[in-house]
C-alpha cells in the first residue's frame, strides 16, 4: 500500500508542477531560436499564399529583443528584401502613441481625464454648448458621440494638406450620442485628444510625440512626418491580389495622429519594451504608474471579461491571458501590436498589403501555438437561462456608422448582425453559440473568455450588445424593422419597379390615348431611374482613396439628379393646375398622375433619411 501511495502523490506532484509550469512561465516562446524557427517556418509556408510582398516582424520577452526580422520584399519592382528597419505605415497603431502621449500628460497633472476638454482647447473650435461635456476619458475610450465620417480626411497632394486645427474646425462632425453614453471607434476622436496635446504643450503633436516617445526610446525610424530618411526606408504600400497588384500613392492624412505613423520593427520592440516594463526602456523613464494605468486599463469596458479600450490600446481576455493591442490598416499597409504585460511578452508585425489576412492567420497560428493552454474554458452544459433569450432575437447594427453624412449609405451594404435563439438555451451570433452566464451576460460556448453583454433601457427592452469581434470592442445597437437594411433593400427595388413601369407606361402604352399624360409627368420616374442605377455602379466601382480625398467628380453629378427630378416635379404640378384639362382625362390617368406626384415626394423623403437629397459629404 505504502508503495502505490508513493505512487499517487509522485504523479500527483508531477501533474501539478507542469500545470505550474504552464501558469508560471510555461507560455511563449522558451527561447529566441524556437521563436525563429517558428516564424521561419511559417513564412516560407505562407507568404507564397497571400498577395503581401513582405512582412516585418518582432518579438520581446522580459525586457529583451527575441526576434526582429523582415521576410519578403518591400517593392515588386526593385525585389529589395524587407529588413528589420524597413518602414511601414501602421495606420490606426499610431493611436497608441496619442494614448501614451495623453497618459503623460495626466500622469504629470497638466491633463484632467474628467474635464471638459474646451478648458484646454478654447470654444473656438467646438464652440456650440451641445459639446460642453466632451472629456479626454470620451475621446481616448471612443465614447464621445460624434459621428463618423471619413470623406476628405486625406490628400495626395502635400500642398494641399491641412494643419491639424484646421482640419479639425472644417470638418468637426456633430454629436449623435450624449457622450459617454455608447462606444463607437472615431479616428477624429483620437485625431481631437492629439489636438488637447498640442494645445497644452504648445507644439506641434508631431513633434511633441518625436521629443518624448520617439527619442527617449530611441526610434530613429519613427515619424509621422514623411521625411527623407523616411522615405529611403518606407516600403511600398499595395493592394489586389498576387495577379494584379495596385501600388497605392503616398495618402497625406489631415487627421493624422490617428493612423499616421510610420516606424520599423526594430524601433516598436523598444516600445514594446517600455510599454512592459511600466515605461522604462534602458535607464530612460517615459511615464511612470498612472500613466501605466491609463494604458493598460480600460476607460471603457462593458464587462471586467469583456473587450475594452484604454489610453490608445484594446484589451482583451484570451484564455486568461491579459492581451493589449491594436491593428490598423491603411491603403496598402497592415499592422499588429499584441502585448502581453502578466507575462512580459510583446509581438509586433507590419506589411506592404492592404489586406490584413497575412497578419491575421500570423496572429491566430501564434496564439494557439505559444499561449494556448492544455485545456479551454467553456461553459458547462446544461446552459442556463436567466431571461428571455426570445427577447433577443433581431438585427443589430454596429455603432461605429455614419448617420448624418453621405457615408450612411454604406449601412445598406453592410452585414447585419442577427441573433437567433437555439433549443438548448444558447443564442446564436454570427454563426457562434453563446451561453448565459450572468444575467444579460453570455459566454461563448467553446472558448469562454469571450463574452457578449446586452445592454438595456430603464424599462428593461434591449437597445444594443456589446461583443467582441476578433478581440476587438463592439457596440451592436437594436434595429427596429424600418431601419434595417432589408428592409430598404424592398423599398429602393419597388422605387426602381415604379419608375421602370411608369415610363413604359407613359412610353408604349398612354400614348395611345386621345388625352395622354403629359411627358412631363413621368420624366421624374425617368432621371430617379437613372440617378438609382447610376449610383449603384458608382458606389460598386468606388475606389475609398477617392472617397478620402473627395476626389469624386462624378458624385456631385449623380446627386444633382434628384435635385432635377424635384424641380421636374415641381413643374408637373404647376401645369396640372394651369394648362392640362383635367376633365378629359380618365380616371385611370387622373390616379396615374397623382401616382407619379405621391412616389416622387415619398422618394424624396427616402432620399433625405439616406443623406442623399443634397450634397451632404460631411455631417
Amino acid at each position: 500500500m505504502k508503495y502505490f501511495s508513493k505512487i499517487a502523490i509522485f504523479i500527483s506532484l508531477l501533474f501539478l508542477s507542469s500545470n505550474a509550469a504552464q501558469s508560471e512561465g510555461g507560455f511563449g516562446p522558451k527561447t529566441s531560436e524556437e521563436l525563429r524557427y517558428f516564424l521561419d517556418t511559417w513564412f516560407e509556408e505562407n507568404l507564397p499564399k497571400y498577395a503581401t510582398l513582405g512582412t516585418s516582424v518582432s518579438f520581446v520577452k522580459n525586457g529583451e529583443v527575441y526576434l526582429s526580422k523582415g521576410y519578403g520584399t518591400l517593392d515588386i519592382k526593385r525585389r529589395e528584401g524587407v529588413q528589420s528597419n524597413t518602414i511601414f505605415r501602421v495606420a490606426s497603431v499610431s493611436k497608441i502613441f496619442v494614448g501614451i502621449a495623453a497618459a503623460q500628460l495626466i500622469e504629470q497633472g497638466i491633463i484632467d481625464l474628467d474635464e471638459d476638454i474646451r478648458k484646454y482647447i478654447g470654444d473656438t473650435l467646438i464652440g456650440k454648448e451641445e459639446f460642453s461635456h466632451i472629456t479626454m476619458r470620451h475621446l481616448l475610450g471612443h465614447t464621445s458621440g460624434l459621428d463618423e465620417q471619413f470623406y476628405g480626411d486625406s490628400t495626395l497632394d502635400p500642398n494641399q494638406y491641412q494643419e491639424l486645427e484646421e482640419h479639425l474646425k472644417t470638418f468637426l462632425p456633430p454629436l449623435v450620442r450624449e457622450p459617454g453614453q455608447l462606444y463607437a471607434y472615431s479616428n477624429y476622436g483620437y485625431a481631437l485628444a492629439a489636438y488637447v496635446v498640442e494645445k497644452t504643450t504648445g507644439m506641434p503633436f508631431s513633434k511633441y510625440v518625436k521629443d518624448h516617445i520617439l527619442t527617449p526610446l530611441n526610434m530613429h525610424n519613427s515619424s509621422y512626418t514623411l521625411e527623407n530618411y523616411i522615405k529611403e526606408k518606407l516600403a511600398t504600400g499595395y493592394d489586389g491580389d498576387k495577379l494584379s497588384l495596385q501600388e497605392r500613392p503616398y495618402t497625406y492624412v489631415h487627421r493624422y495622429p490617428s493612423t499616421s505613423m510610420m516606424t520599423s520593427a526594430e524601433d516598436m520592440a523598444n516600445l514594446m519594451i517600455a510599454v512592459l516594463n511600466s515605461g522604462t526602456y534602458e535607464d530612460r523613464k517615459v511615464y511612470g504608474n498612472i500613466a501605466t494605468k491609463l494604458i493598460q486599463t480600460p476607460l471603457y469596458e462593458t464587462t471586467s471579461q469583456t473587450s475594452g479600450y484604454s489610453a490608445g490600446f484594446q484589451l482583451s481576455d484570451r484564455w486568461g491571458h491579459q492581451i493589449i493591442w491594436h491593428d490598423g490598416t491603411h491603403f496598402g499597409f497592415n499592422a499588429y501590436i499584441m502585448l502581453f504585460p502578466e507575462l512580459n511578452m510583446g509581438f509586433f508585425a507590419a506589411s506592404n498589403h492592404h489586406d490584413g489576412n497575412l497578419l491575421g492567420d500570423l496572429r491566430f497560428d501564434l496564439l494557439n501555438k505559444f499561449f494556448k493552454p492544455n485545456s479551454v474554458k467553456k461553459p458547462q452544459k446544461p446552459y442556463q437561462t436567466y431571461t428571455d433569450h426570445n427577447l433577443l432575437k433581431g438585427t443589430y447594427i454596429n455603432s461605429r456608422r455614419a448617420l448624418e453624412n453621405l457615408a450612411k449609405i454604406n449601412n445598406l451594404f453592410i452585414t447585419p448582425l442577427k441573433i437567433t435563439s437555439n433549443a438548448d438555451n444558447t443564442i446564436n451570433v454570427f454563426g457562434r453559440n453563446y451561453a448565459e452566464i450572468k444575467p444579460d451576460i453570455f459566454a461563448r460556448t467553446d472558448l469562454a473568455s469571450r463574452r457578449l453583454k446586452v445592454n438595456r433601457d430603464n424599462n428593461g427592452d434591449v437597445i444594443s450588445i456589446a461583443y467582441d469581434v476578433n478581440d476587438s470592442p463592439a457596440v451592436f445597437e437594436r434595429q427596429s424593422l424600418f431601419q434595417t437594411a432589408s428592409t430598404h433593400h424592398i423599398i429602393f427595388l419597388g422605387f426602381i419597379l415604379w419608375f421602370s413601369t411608369s415610363f413604359i407606361y407613359r412610353l408604349f402604352i398612354n400614348k395611345k390615348k386621345q388625352q395622354s399624360v403629359p411627358f412631363f409627368v413621368t420624366a421624374p420616374n425617368a432621371i430617379n431611374l437613372v440617378f438609382i442605377l447610376s449610383f449603384i455602379a458608382f458606389f460598386a466601382s468606388l475606389d475609398l482613396l477617392n472617397l478620402r480625398t473627395g476626389n469624386i467628380p462624378a458624385i456631385w453629378i449623380i446627386l444633382s439628379l434628384p435635385i432635377l427630378a424635384m424641380a421636374v416635379s415641381i413643374i408637373s404640378l404647376w401645369r396640372l393646375n394651369t394648362t392640362i384639362k383635367i376633365s378629359v382625362l380618365t380616371i385611370h390617368q387622373k390616379v396615374f398622375w397623382i401616382s407619379c406626384i405621391t412616389v416622387q415626394l415619398l422618394f424624396l423623403l427616402q432620399l433625405h433619411f439616406w443623406n442623399l437629397l443634397g450634397f451632404k459629404m460631411i455631417s
